[in-house]
C-alpha cells in the first residue's frame, strides 16, 4: 500500500500489526519523545515569561489541532464510531492543557499533575493502538498527542509554574469522577471503553487488577492504584520546601 494511502487508512483498509511493546518501534518512539521533550524543556526555561505564554499558547493548540484533524480524517471518510468521541482521559487531558496555556489556572495545573502526566505516561508505555501501521495517522497522532501532553506537565514542573500540593487531590478528583460515573453507565449502553471502565486495556496493569478483583471488581483496585501513584508523586514535594508558585502575568 502506497505511504500516503498507508497514512490515510482506517480499521478495515489495512492488515493490522501488532508491533511489539518495547519492541524496537515502540521503544523508538519512546525515546524520541523523551529526547524532545528534555530540549523543550531547556528550551522553555531559558524563555522570557511572555514569550513562555505565547509558547504554551501555540503548543497547546497543536495539542488540540491533532485530535480535531483526527477527528476529521475519520468523519470525511465516513468511518466515525461512537468510540472516536473525544470522552477519553486523554481528551480531557488535552482540553486542561488548552484551558491552562490559555487561562494560566490553578484547577488546571493540578490536574495536569495527579492526572493527565501519569495518565499520559501509562497512556504511551502500555500504547494499545500498536496494531495500527506504524506511519498511519492515527499511529502517529496517539504517540505525538500523548508525547506531547506528557511534555506540557513537565514543562510547569520545570519552569518552576507548577508547585504541585495534596489540595489538588479533591478537585482532581471531583472532575475525573464528573467524567466516569456517566461514562461508566454509557460505556455499558454504547458499547464503548472509555476511561477503561468497561474492560482493562489488553496488555496494562489493569488487566492484573481485573484477575484479581473480577469486572467492574477492578475499578476498585484502579482507585487504590491511583491513590499510590499520587503519594507516590507527592514524595518529592512533601520532603523538599519548594519556594512558592511562580505567577505568569
Amino acid at each position: 500500500m502506497p505511504l500516503i494511502l498507508t497514512f490515510f487508512a482506517v480499521p478495515g483498509q489495512f492488515e493490522p500489526r501488532t508491533y511489539a511493546w518495547f519492541g524496537i518501534e515502540h521503544s523508538s518512539w519512546l525515546l524520541a519523545m523523551t529526547f524532545l521533550g528534555i530540549i523543550a524543556a531547556i528550551y522553555y526555561r531559558k524563555l522570557e515569561r511572555y514569550k513562555q505564554i505565547s509558547f504554551l499558547k501555540i503548543f497547546a493548540s497543536c495539542i488540540v489541532f491533532s485530535e480535531v484533524a483526527r477527528q476529521l480524517i475519520y468523519l470525511l471518510q465516513g468511518a466515525y464510531r461512537i468510540d472516536y468521541l473525544p470522552l477519553h482521559l486523554c481528551a480531557v487531558t488535552e482540553l486542561f492543557c488548552f484551558l491552562y496555556a490559555f487561562r494560566r489556572d490553578k484547577l488546571s495545573r493540578e490536574f495536569l499533575y495527579w492526572l493527565g502526566l501519569p495518565g499520559a505516561l501509562s497512556a504511551l508505555l502500555f500504547a494499545d493502538w500498536l496494531w495500527f501501521p506504524l506511519w498511519n495517522f492515527q499511529s502517529i497522532q496517539s504517540f505525538f498527542v500523548h508525547g506531547a501532553m506528557s511534555v506540557f506537565a513537565v514543562l510547569l514542573l520545570v519552569s518552576g509554574e507548577s508547585k504541585p500540593s495534596l489540595k489538588g487531590w479533591p478537585s482532581t478528583f471531583a472532575i475525573a469522577s464528573l467524567f466516569a460515573l456517566p461514562l461508566f453507565f454509557l460505556n455499558k449502553l454504547w458499547g464503548t471503553n472509555f476511561f477503561f471502565l468497561n474492560t482493562p486495556s489488553p496488555g496494562s496493569p489493569l488487566v492484573i487488577l481485573e484477575e484479581i478483583a473480577g469486572n467492574p471488581g477492578y475499578i476498585g483496585l484502579l482507585l487504590v492504584l491511583v491513590l499510590v501513584v499520587w503519594i507516590l508523586m507527592a514524595l518529592p514535594w512533601l520532603l523538599v520546601k519548594q519556594p512558592r508558585t511562580k505567577k505568569i502575568a
